[in-house]
């Protein structure tokens, strides 16, 4: 014999239903909310740094490009000034001519005279030729007060060249050139020849006069 049914009560079976319908949606709310809850966490909100993200100790910090402490300081240095001219001072001689003086105050060289040194001081790379043209550039007939000669003082020469080479030196003058009397010719030689003579690096001088040798303009025929 069939078990008879087993009786139910009236509305029981949709209160069931809904019963797992209510679990099921239940459930899948949560699992939701679980997997919601997870990107939450990993991902930062807008404009924040990441969690993720490793953080750098401030002394391990690269300076940036615009920081102070990336900027190359300026040097300061002072600005050069103008160099200083190398003094070339030296001091040398002219020759003049103690009358009569028969070598008490220099060499003596004719007539009884004297050759007498007197300083001067040159300034330039080329002494020769600045004591040169000192030299013919005295026309007084008596140097300074001194009492000595100036053999030269009735000529009107200039100074065109004058070198050294191997230890020659070759003075080249121009102008007019006179002298008083033949006595007068040992004094142009000192004063010319004997002023060339005075450097460590001349052995033998040359003196031009219109391109003619002093010997040739000095010579009595």
């Amino acid at each position: 014999m069939p078990a008879p049914p087993t009786p139910t009560r009236p509305g029981a079976a949709p209160r069931a239903a809904a019963a797992l319908a209510l679990g099921a949606v239940t459930a899948l709310t949560l699992a939701s909310c679980s997997g919601d809850s997870g990107a939450d966490f990993a991902t930062a909100p807008p404009g924040e740094p990441s969690a993720a993200a490793p953080s750098t100790a401030p002394g391990d910090a690269s300076p940036d490009a615009t920081s102070p402490t990336a900027e190359s300081s300026p040097q300061e240095s002072a600005e050069p000034g103008p160099a200083e001219p190398a003094d070339r001072s030296v001091e040398r001689s002219l020759t003049f001519i103690a009358l009569g003086d028969e070598g008490a105050r220099g060499p003596e060289i004719g007539c009884g005279d004297s050759a007498v040194t007197v300083p001067y001081t040159t300034t330039t790379i080329t002494p020769l030729a600045e004591v040169m043209e000192a030299q013919i550039a005295v026309t007084d007939r008596e140097y300074e007060g001194t009492g000595l000669y100036n053999v030269l003082s009735m000529s009107e020469l200039t100074l065109d060249s004058a070198t050294i080479h191997d230890r020659h030196a070759t003075v080249e003058l121009s102008g007019e050139f006179l002298i008083g009397g033949v006595c007068d010719i040992p004094r142009v030689y000192a004063q010319l020849e004997g002023t060339a003579l005075q450097f460590d690096n001349v052995d033998s001088v040359t003196v031009l006069i219109d391109g003619e040798t002093l010997e040739d303009r000095l010579s009595l025929k």
